[in-house]
């Protein structure tokens, strides 16, 4: 409780995330202490106005030890018999993998049939044809928001339905270490019936809104794996109202004209009136880090590219610290199948670097910075993270949105765009992602003509020798490989 007992340091907090394990819990009986905090955080949210409580809600699975699969697996499993997806039989139904690479069917010997479980065998999939399954889980909706909750994310919707028959996925002719990586799941994953469901769930959040006037729907997570548009299911109007999270899942080959197609193509399909959000980091993706190589000047770049585009943007814990997935010399079982989730390093203090008093296995002994090391280092990601966030409460980056994005020259690999309007300061983002020096023009952008302009961020380990809130000529701009600027002026009667 003592995390929350001063309000003050809640205030200042921009999220506070209360997790507990989906292994043991039922759905409505969370443990007492997440509950005692969840309804604190309910009474703090009437006395302070922007603090919102949101929900992570798991329509697709349960654990193996909830009371549901307890029955339905059974020999006799009464009422609950069709409550997850079950096959009778002797092999396989299907050629269906878990998205770690292993069988996504465990043959039950109590009930003599197979279950499905895509994310793992001890979080059976539930069947979401049954009507009955789809009003528990309308009840359960019902039940947060009668409690005051503003709002779910909704996780791995892509999960939600498969294909009635199972039939076999796609094998793919390529070879990727992971096995679910080489097959095309046409038949089990990003089926357009979800949209049925998703459609159901914003219809109940809409009509609950009068309770407490601000409930809403969040991000729906699809494991970085497209499934059909949410705007043409939902229409223009009627979407949901956080804008799908994106993931910057773009690798050390991705140029600058590369980056350009991706964010535009990504800003295409945000909704009228709803905002981006650029998802760095999840907890169910390898950490930023190592997606890309543990390539810190890389890393800086995209950080700056997504922390400074219209909308939101989300890390992962630790990716202020370049913290990367465990490593299998690690010996831990998180590093099996989920190696990003591993504890905070917080300081040297112990082998379990401040994270516990007690022996943590699971702790990694890679090289990536304590959070002592990091607020120390001015130059580590931490503190460029809490530059980028000063950088965005002025108004260019506040008050502006996605349509007023305008894009720099094309040079050298360079993705470059301009935040801004009139009246206020304009500021110019340059990021080199090419693999030579580039050299461009600049002073004919959107936002006025201007010859010279301030230096007012510059990525921590760059050498192309800018130095913060120092003038630079702007027909001249050179950015070394992987390394980024940010530029500002007043913005002229020019802007376009």
């Amino acid at each position: 409780m003592s995390m929350l007992a001063d309000e003050e340091q809640l205030l200042r907090s921009n999220i506070i995330t209360i997790a507990n394990t989906p292994i043991t819990t039922t759905i409505y009986n969370v443990s007492l202490l997440i509950k005692l905090l969840l309804l604190l955080l309910l009474l703090l949210c009437q006395h302070f106005p922007g603090i919102y409580v949101v929900l992570d809600f798991i329509p697709n699975q349960t654990s193996k030890k909830h009371a549901w699969f307890v029955e339905s697996n059974k020999a006799d499993p009464g009422d609950k018999k069709n409550y997850y997806v079950w096959k009778a039989g002797s092999s396989l139904p299907n050629n269906w993998l878990t998205i770690n690479g292993s069988e996504a069917w465990t043959n039950s010997s109590d009930r003599s049939a197979f279950y499905l479980h895509q994310l793992s065998p001890d979080l059976p999939d539930l069947n979401l044809y049954s009507r009955v399954v789809i009003d528990e889980l309308n009840q359960i909706l019902h039940y947060w928001i009668s409690l005051g909750v503003d709002g779910f994310n909704i996780r791995h919707s892509g999960f939600m339905l498969e294909d009635s028959e199972l039939n076999n996925d796609v094998q793919l002719n390529s070879n990727k270490p992971n096995p679910y990586d080489n097959m095309e799941h046409k038949n089990s994953f990003g089926l357009g019936s979800n949209m049925v469901l998703l459609k159901l769930w914003h219809h109940i959040i809409e009509d609950n809104q009068g309770q407490n006037g601000r409930s809403l729907m969040t991000g729906m997570d699809s494991w970085d794996r497209p499934i059909p548009s949410y705007r043409d299911q939902f229409g223009v109007t009627n979407f949901p109202h956080l804008s799908f999270c994106t993931v910057m899942n773009v690798d050390v080959n991705c140029d600058g004209s590369c980056m350009k197609n991706f964010v535009e193509e990504n800003l295409k399909n945000v909704t009228i009136g709803k905002s981006p959000t650029w998802l760095l980091g999840s907890d169910t993706i390898s950490r930023f880090s190592t997606r890309l190589g543990n390539y810190t000047k890389r890393s800086e770049v995209l950080t700056m590219i997504a922390l400074l585009l219209p909308g939101s943007t989300v890390l992962y814990y630790g990716d202020e610290l370049m913290m990367p997935d465990i490593g299998q010399a690690d010996e831990s079982s998180v590093s099996i199948s989920q190696p990003w989730r591993t504890p905070m390093k917080w300081d040297n203090s112990s082998s379990s670097y401040g994270f516990s008093n007690a022996t943590c296995s699971s702790v990694s002994s890679n090289d990536a910075m304590q959070v002592t090391e990091a607020v120390a280092n001015g130059k580590s990601m931490l503190n460029f993270i809490k530059k980028l966030n000063k950088l965005r409460k002025a108004d260019a980056f506040r008050l502006s949105s996605a349509a007023d994005i305008r894009y720099g020259p094309d040079c050298s690999g360079t993705f470059s765009f301009v935040r801004g309007f009139d009246g206020v300061d304009c500021y110019l983002v340059i990021a080199n992602l090419g693999s030579t020096e580039s050299c461009s023009d600049f002073s004919s952008v959107s936002g006025g003509d201007k010859e010279t302009a301030t230096v007012k961020l510059v990525t921590p380990s760059a050498k192309s020798g800018y130095e913060e809130d120092t003038e630079v000529d702007t027909t001249n701009v050179k950015v070394k490989p992987n390394e980024g600027v940010v530029l500002s002026w007043k913005c002229g009667l020019y802007f376009e």
